[in-house]
């Protein structure tokens, strides 16, 4: 069963390419190749959201203060209500968002002290993943996924360099590649917690964003190196200086917010 949310985006793309007959569901023709829709396109409903969100406070569409309308997101978004409000509670949880009235939430504003305790728990996490992904066997999809990565990282720097919106998904699927891979559910569960985090100081803290952006990308590189050489020592190591340094950015950008 599936909400009719979901539904009747389906179905109106169906009829858009003749491949419903009738509206009892007849089918008109054979399936072609082209009928099939983007991987884009089929993302689960929490990536719609995470990436959803992610533009909105990068864009700058939400920020503390601001108030959201669980009804008018899963409009825009066309996906079922209930998603969006299980997705508003689970952030709730770290502070993101508070229930204001029915359906209704703000952004909340938050400081220093969770993003630097966020961020302790991040480190602990990603460095403690390393020793298990590099013990994956050949044949583990990590390997493919992980080599795609690198090719993306590299075709980003030729192309687009530090461009904020595509560095920042590509460092969302490194970093959520390292947890999810080395089947770390706890990490998990942080993890759209710890991308909130980088999401705001984007919003924050744009002076020499390319520049930060493209020398991170080289890092998740260095990173990528070592896994693949399977060199534990060096991938931590290299990992480590990585989160440092993101760490202290993101926490130098809430001191200059807090100072203006």
């Amino acid at each position: 069963m599936i909400s009719r949310t979901m539904a009747r985006p389906l179905v109106e793309r169906l009829q858009e390419n003749s491949l419903l007959a009738d509206s009892l569901g007849g089918a008109a023709r054979s399936v072609r190749p082209s009928d099939y829709y983007d991987r884009s396109e089929t993302l689960e409903t929490k990536d719609i959201l995470r990436r959803a969100f992610m533009h909105w406070i990068i864009e700058q569409e939400l920020a503390p203060g601001m108030y959201i309308d669980e009804r008018k997101v899963a409009a825009r978004l066309r996906i079922p209500l209930l998603s969006v409000r299980e997705f508003l509670i689970s952030m709730s949880q770290f502070g993101y968002f508070r229930k204001v009235r029915d359906r209704e939430w703000v952004v909340e504003d938050l400081d220093r002290t969770f993003f630097s305790q966020m961020l302790d728990v991040r480190m602990m996490f990603e460095l403690n993943s390393i020793a298990p992904l590099i013990e994956l066997p050949e044949q583990d999809p990590f390997w493919r996924t992980l080599y795609s990565l690198r090719n993306q990282h590299l075709d980003l720097l030729e192309t687009k360099g530090g461009e904020t919106l595509p560095f920042v998904e590509l460092d969302n699927a490194f970093h959520g590649l390292l947890n999810t891979a080395s089947n770390n559910r706890v990490m998990q569960i942080f993890q759209d917690a710890v991308f909130f985090v980088f999401y705001f100081h984007y919003r924050w803290d744009n002076s020499d964003e390319r520049a930060r952006n493209e020398i991170a990308m080289r890092e998740h590189l260095n990173i990528m190196d070592a896994i693949f050489d399977k060199d534990v020592e060096s991938s931590r190591s290299s990992l480590r200086g990585h989160l440092q340094a993101a760490q202290d950015n993101l926490l130098s950008s809430i001191e200059n917010r807090i100072k203006r």
